[in-house]
């Protein structure tokens, strides 16, 4: 429930406190007449322009704080980690000023009321000493804090270079910040083996299989438990074209987690480009279950039921995908896989031209339709069409 609560709502009833001793002194000083003032002498000290003009300026900064709070600068600031640093720095230099300030004055107010309250070091000595050494302790505490959150930043920063979740960083950076991240983690076999695995995927993404596969395994021995390490080998020994090796990692992913739905379609897909159709029915059947939302499972299902020429079901799944996501290219291949079951060839190299249409580099549509140009007798066009698609996983792996 209150994780609910947005985080602008939080720093509006932060500022709401804040502002609420200003207001208080504000409505106190208007409330009292001239001559209340001057019939109690303690008042005179208390209510002047000066405290006056200041908790009216605090008022109108904080105003024009909640003002700023809703721009774009403020969302993207309160998003990074800087903001943190810079508030707890700023109370603790805030809190730090009262103290100096009040040594030089002999006057000294305990944050805690606003400006209201003061007390004096020579009439009020017990006071005044503990009013220092509280916000002395405040100061500290808070300078204390902005001191782990600028360290907490740095690691904060090197972390999300070592992610790289938007692929917005270079290589070289990406394994700087895991390198210094690892030799950090050293004591820390657990969040040492995410970011060894951070940089395997660094490693993965430039196609550097032998170094991601070398991290990926470092990394499974860090954290056994982890399925996310055994499946991030599959995924390498997939690319590389070891299928027999991917199926095993998978396998242990799955092993480590029944629910790791992932791994479940991944393996699915192993199964149904070698042509094992009931165990590929079966993996995306389970991905489908553990997330319904994932409606591209149910395109491969179909393709699947269609290779096995259960047209009922395909055609149910096909449906279903059909009303959720009318622009799935699978849809085109399952139909011209149907075509071909019923032997019109003709309507199957139409839905594969579709296909092809759509997305040039669809290699699949490219071989199968190859492959229909060859049954109908056209040699020149089952060539033109083989070579675009041997062209086309060349690039790919290139």
């Amino acid at each position: 429930m209150i994780d609910q609560i947005p985080l602008r709502a939080w720093v509006l009833l932060t500022v709401a406190a804040v502002a609420y001793a200003p207001a208080a002194y504000i409505y106190r000083y208007n409330a009292h007449s001239l001559r209340d003032v001057i019939q109690r002498p303690g008042d005179r000290e208390s209510f002047t322009p000066k405290k006056l003009a200041k908790n009216i300026a605090l008022l109108f900064a904080l105003a024009a704080f909640s003002i700023c709070i809703f721009t774009q600068a403020a969302t993207d600031f309160a998003r990074s980690p800087d903001l943190v640093l810079i508030l707890l720095l700023m109370f603790g230099l805030g809190a730090g000023w009262t103290v100096v300030d009040g040594h030089l004055s002999g006057i000294v107010g305990p944050l805690v009321r606003g400006f209201s309250w003061h007390f004096e070091r020579a009439s009020q000595p017990w006071r005044y000493w503990l009013s220092m050494g509280w916000n002395l302790l405040l100061s500290g505490l808070f300078l204390f804090g902005a001191f782990s959150a600028f360290n907490d930043a740095g690691v904060q920063a090197s972390t999300e270079r070592c992610e790289n979740g938007k692929q917005q960083f270079s290589k070289g950076d990406v394994l700087t910040a895991c390198n210094e991240l690892i030799v950090r983690y050293r004591d820390d076999g657990e969040q040492r083996a995410v970011v060894t695995s951070y940089r395997g995927t660094a490693y993965f993404v430039a196609k550097d299989y032998y170094h991601a596969l070398m991290d990926y395994e470092k990394a499974a021995s860090l954290d056994p438990k982890d399925p996310a390490y055994p499946y991030n080998i599959a995924l390498v020994n997939d690319d590389l074209g070891y299928q027999t090796r991917a199926l095993e990692n998978y396998a242990k992913a799955i092993a480590l987690d029944p629910n790791y739905g992932v791994a479940y379609a991944s393996r699915g897909q192993i199964f149904l480009n070698t042509g094992k159709m009931d165990q590929a029915i079966a993996d995306f059947t389970h991905a489908y279950d553990l997330d319904p939302t994932k409606v591209w499972l149910l395109a491969q299902r179909g393709l699947a039921y269609a290779w096995t020429h259960d047209r009922v079901r395909a055609e149910q799944d096909f449906a279903e995908v059909r009303r959720r996501d009318p622009t799935n290219i699978t849809l085109l291949h399952g139909e011209a896989i149907l075509a071909m079951n019923s032997g019109k060839l003709g309507d199957a190299a139409r839905y594969l031209t579709t296909a092809i249409e759509r997305d040039p580099a669809d290699d699949w549509a490219l071989w199968m339709r190859s492959r229909i140009h060859g049954r109908q007798g056209d040699d020149a066009m089952m060539r033109a069409d083989a070579d675009a698609a041997a062209r086309v996983e060349r690039e790919r792996k290139d």
